[in-house]
């Protein structure tokens, strides 16, 4: 099979992308032969419906003694590791506890100084900014009490809440002339 067919049929049947890409340009006599991951090769079989549960038993069966070995060597690794990390872990644990230890002793004093400074500065800072504050309000309500006189206040307040009685409508001025004029005339007539 050419690259392209078996490319083409990787992606239909949605291979993973490592495995396209380490695909390549083989086709699949090269891909067979030089694939590197068992994975790979059991899907493509699956994929072919070439996997079967007879084929997979037989897989088993013929890879059993190889498993036992990597279990085997992986365990034995495994002790190693633990057995190396865990002395070398032990003393960064007790470096480390002495470590903490000491930084707990030198961060505490720091912290209490820290909350002593800040106190009484907060302290000072409350005296002056409420100082500063009540000379502000001071300042304020007097001169609101000189711009606003009380009568005022309540004028406006009435008239919000439409509790005064509405002034007359004011005289056009065309009727203010008829009414001088009418007055002119009175005081003329009269003193005649």
């Amino acid at each position: 099979m050419s690259n392209a067919n078996l490319l083409s049929y990787l992606r239909r049947c949605h291979a993973c992308q490592p495995a396209i890409d380490w695909l390549g340009e083989r086709d699949l006599a090269a891909a067979w032969a030089e694939c590197p991951n068992e994975d790979w090769m059991i899907r493509l079989l699956d994929y072919a419906e070439l996997w079967t549960a007879a084929e997979e038993e037989e897989y088993e069966r013929v890879t059993a003694v190889a498993w036992a070995e990597y279990r085997r060597m992986r365990d034995a690794a495994w002790e190693e590791f633990l057995r190396v990390t865990d002395a070398t872990g032990e003393e960064y644990r007790r470096v480390s506890d002495s470590a903490w230890e000491k930084y707990g002793h030198v961060s505490d004093a720091a912290a209490e100084e820290f909350q002593r400074v800040r106190a009484a500065a907060w302290e000072k800072y409350e005296r002056v900014s409420d100082a500063a504050a009540e000379e502000y309000e001071r300042v304020s309500a007097e001169y609101l009490r000189s711009a606003f006189a009380t009568d005022q206040i309540e004028l406006s307040i009435t008239d919000r809440l439409g509790l005064r009685e509405p002034l007359p409508p004011p005289v056009p001025e065309s009727e203010k002339d008829a009414q001088e004029s009418c007055a002119g005339a009175r005081s003329t007539n009269t003193v005649m």
